[in-house]
């Protein structure tokens, strides 16, 4: 399975950078690398079905705007004579630093980048979230199936997730840094629900659903790909909705909660 992610490594830590494009994922790398990390990717790694990543040492590609915040850059020359010169280039992994070449590891830290921010912030992300990311940048989960999710889950227990806000990189390598030196695995789901294919109800047949030690929880349909997050009462919530409704706690029927569920595909409509 692969992620649309970055990461680099040094002899403690392994730092996985993951988020949509124009997030910022290539120059805060491109930073991280600058500064002594060992380059891994910029755009894609690899994930084993045990949650460990797979580098893939493609050039980073950095778009011209980037360009005079790394001082490595300023001897090199820009290419002009193409269409896309003024917008992003690719460059070797080498001009920065050094391409680390060891075998798979589990990541220690997830970050979420968000460059459009011009304030910056640090804002720890729970196991679920950290889950949603890396369903949603999930460049073939469909075909991975259960073993995808499996191995997305063993990355979420291994790394906590944190967003980073901000357009300062040093206020962000700072930030990341001490991160790093803090890590600790948030572990494995506390619970585990499989909706079998003979229980009664409206819950979808196969949906998975894990409560984490954080309280959030998460509750995720292979087929779709469909995944909703919420917290623990939630989850205790979802676990009775495969019994009549009415044997549903008082409220839930009409709640946003079973709305959002509704919506996603995980519950069929019927009574509910």
């Amino acid at each position: 399975m692969h992620l649309h992610a970055g990461a680099v490594r040094d002899d403690h830590s392994v730092l996985l950078v993951i988020g949509s494009s124009f997030a910022g994922k290539s120059t805060l790398v491109a930073k991280l690398v600058a500064e002594g990390w060992r380059y891994l990717s910029d755009e894609q790694v690899g994930v084993t079905p045990d949650g460990k990543i797979l580098p893939y040492p493609r050039p980073i590609t950095l778009r011209r705007n980037s360009w005079p915040l790394f001082d490595h850059l300023a001897h090199v020359e820009v290419p002009t004579d193409s269409d896309d010169a003024a917008d992003r280039f690719e460059l070797s992994p080498t001009v920065l630093g050094t391409i680390d070449h060891s075998s798979p590891s589990r990541p220690t830290l997830v970050i979420c980048p968000d460059a459009a921010s011009e304030a910056f912030y640090v804002e720890p992300l729970t196991t679920a979230e950290t889950l949603e990311l890396f369903v949603r940048n999930s460049l073939d989960l469909e075909r991975a199936a259960d073993v995808g999710i499996e191995a997305m889950l063993a990355l979420a227990a291994s790394a906590p997730g944190y967003s980073v806000g901000g357009q300062d990189l040093d206020q962000k390598l700072q930030a990341l840094v001490e991160l790093a030196g803090k890590a600790e695995a948030p572990g494995e789901p506390v619970e585990h629900t499989i909706v079998a294919d003979d229980e009664a109800g409206v819950r979808v047949e196969g949906a998975l659903g894990w409560l984490f030690i954080d309280g959030s929880g998460a509750v995720y349909e292979p087929v779709t790909g469909s995944l909703v997050r919420f917290d623990e009462s939630g989850y205790r919530s979802w676990q009775s909705l495969g019994l009549a409704e009415r044997d549903w706690p008082e409220g839930l029927a009409g709640s946003g909660f079973v709305a959002e569920l509704t919506e996603a595909g995980l519950l069929h409509g019927g009574d509910a």
